[in-house]
């Protein structure tokens, strides 16, 4: 069988995020969580739909080996600085 040792997200962009700012817009940034190792895109300033193109990559370390019980999610959580 074949486990695989990295996995790699891309973050391209959002569409219609919620106003929290002033001036009814967003200060956007995300965030990719892959256990306990987060990478944070940049901060795309006044918009309502950020585009960032921005990639990460996370180290699986025999984490979807057979024998091993643990589970990881792969989580984005879009931010408002």
């Amino acid at each position: 069988k074949w486990f695989p040792t990295h996995v790699q997200a891309t973050v391209l962009q959002a569409t219609d995020l919620q106003p929290k700012g002033k001036n009814g817009t967003n200060d956007a940034y995300t965030i990719i969580q892959l256990g306990k190792e987060k990478y944070s895109t940049s901060v795309a300033e006044k918009t309502l739909s950020p585009t960032w193109r921005e990639e990460a990559s996370f180290e699986l370390p025999g984490l979807l080996m057979e024998s091993n019980p643990e589970v990881y999610e792969l989580c984005l959580t879009v931010m408002h600085r």
